[in-house]
């Protein structure tokens, strides 16, 4: 039953935290489920969307998600962007982060669900975008919370080298008092 499949996806991916798995896990297997050709995660990075994961991608597939003024503009919005003309990624569904107090009505575009063609030739129905989108707006708060928990961590772990930066310097025959000579 694809809609059980679907929802236990949905519900895996609530539950993942370490960002590298959850993005793998979200472009296999929404590429399995809906029997696409290849997709990719794209995360929005230095002010580009770039390449994090991806599933089967073809050659001609880049690193760097190009957009043209409208389709960005409709990401950003969080609207997703159905290209049915375009051969590479006919579909693509905005990630985005969770409303917080500090971003008001503004939520942020974390990245890009970029799906190819489906293998079946057909093109994405209105119950596709919409379980899609269902599924984006989860995943999105899953890679907020994921991306916090990295910055977090990588905070911890320089608050940590700089605590044995000093522990070291403090044990080393340079930090030892000097005495002034006697006159």
């Amino acid at each position: 039953d694809f809609r059980q499949a679907f929802t236990d996806f949905s519900q895996q991916v609530r539950t993942i935290i370490e960002l590298p798995e959850l993005l793998h896990v979200l472009v296999q297997r929404t590429t399995h489920l809906y029997h696409v050709k290849h997709g990719g995660v794209y995360l929005f990075r230095d002010g580009a969307f770039q390449l994090a994961d991806a599933q089967d991608l073809p050659e001609q597939a880049t690193l760097e998600l190009k957009l043209d003024k409208t389709n960005l503009a409709q990401l950003q919005a969080g609207n997703t962007s159905l290209r049915p003309r375009e051969e590479l990624f006919p579909l693509l569904i905005p990630l985005m982060a969770p409303k917080t107090v500090e971003s008001g009505d503004n939520q942020p575009v974390l990245g890009v669900l970029a799906m190819g063609p489906r293998l079946s030739g057909l093109d994405y129905f209105r119950e596709d975008i919409t379980l899609l989108r269902g599924l984006a707006d989860q995943a999105g708060t899953s890679i907020y919370v994921a991306q916090v928990i990295e910055e977090k961590q990588a905070e911890a772990q320089r608050l940590t080298d700089a605590e044995r930066q000093i522990l070291a310097h403090r044990q080393s025959p340079l930090a030892a008092p000097r005495m002034s000579p006697k006159k």
